[in-house]
């Protein structure tokens, strides 16, 4: 399974709360919670996502403090950067000389191998953070959060952020490996470039020619990302950063496309069944692209009605 999920329903069950632990994230593994009221019980729900060296992790916190202590720290054997991005609620967040409030939508570098505090609030709802594990880079967790957020890109990597923490509890292996090569090309192009790398012209046509490419095949040897950045002389790198910044993937537009194309030949064909029109385009796999369509629309694909 893709996503793995744990939960510590109360703060007095640490025998409960360790023994989960050991398959948590890193970045939450070894904290020190505190309920902030006595009659409110501490309930974490962690969703352990990670493909290739590619991890995610979906938290939803209830209101309550947690520390990361130097003994933490030390038991953790964790020197990665977590960049948090806050999904829903608020949270009171320190490290070092750093004493940040972060709400939704904001981004922020957690240096995983320094002690640090956070105070979950937003008036005893939860709060929801979705997690990307990265290697450690030469700059400051401080450098990187203020680097990035100045960053006209950053508006484009929230955006993929979000769009995957809304679908992370169905996404796929491919999902997973595809939007974590997009997040951290464009984490690259934010540290490697001072202001904007890319026009949105530029963006625009390069998504509009791998639409073309993708829709030239949409059977399920269609050609993979590394074809196409070679047919439009781009890095997979560079392709996947340009697909980020319009708020997708690769893995998202085959199947989007894939989708599109099922649906208009149902509606074309009222008399089509649903088998026909996925060998009408190649799909031989007819029961992983039933996944692929309930992840992307919600529901199994299925006759429409004409006119």
């Amino acid at each position: 399974m893709p996503v793995t999920i744990w939960a510590a329903q109360d703060v007095e069950e640490r025998r409960r709360f360790d023994y989960y632990r050991s398959g948590l994230c890193a970045s939450f593994a070894g904290l020190s919670p505190e309920r902030t009221d006595p009659a409110l019980p501490f309930d974490a729900r962690v969703r352990l996502s990670e493909s290739g060296p590619y991890s995610f992790t979906g938290l939803t916190l209830q209101p309550h403090d947690i520390f990361r202590s130097a003994r933490d720290v030390r038991e953790a054997e964790d020197d990665h950067l977590y960049l948090n991005f806050v999904v829903r609620g608020m949270m009171n967040f320190s490290q070092g000389s750093t004493v940040a409030s972060l709400a939704r939508s904001d981004l922020r570098f957690v240096d995983n191998a320094r002690q640090f505090s956070a105070a979950v609030r937003s008036d005893h709802r939860a709060m929801d953070l979705f997690v990307f594990r990265m290697p450690r880079e030469s700059m400051s967790s401080d450098d990187l959060t203020l680097r990035t957020s100045r960053h006209t890109l950053a508006q484009a990597l929230k955006h993929l952020l979000f769009q995957a923490a809304s679908r992370q509890e169905s996404w796929s292996d491919d999902e997973i490996a595809d939007t974590g090569a997009a997040v951290s090309a464009v984490l690259k192009l934010i540290l490697t470039h001072n202001d904007v790398a890319l026009a949105d012209p530029v963006v625009r046509a390069t998504h509009t020619a791998v639409r073309r490419v993708i829709a030239s095949d949409l059977s399920d040897s269609c050609p993979d990302i590394a074809t196409v950045a070679r047919e439009l002389r781009l890095s997979v790198r560079t392709l996947q950063a340009r697909l980020a910044m319009c708020g997708t993937t690769f893995t998202r537009m085959t199947t989007a496309l894939r989708c599109d194309a099922v649906d208009r030949l149902l509606y074309q064909n009222p008399k089509m069944s649903v088998r026909e029109a996925l060998a009408r385009i190649g799909i031989i796999d007819a029961a992983g692209f039933h996944r692929a369509y309930r992840r992307e629309r919600g529901h199994t694909p299925k006759r429409l009605p004409s006119g």
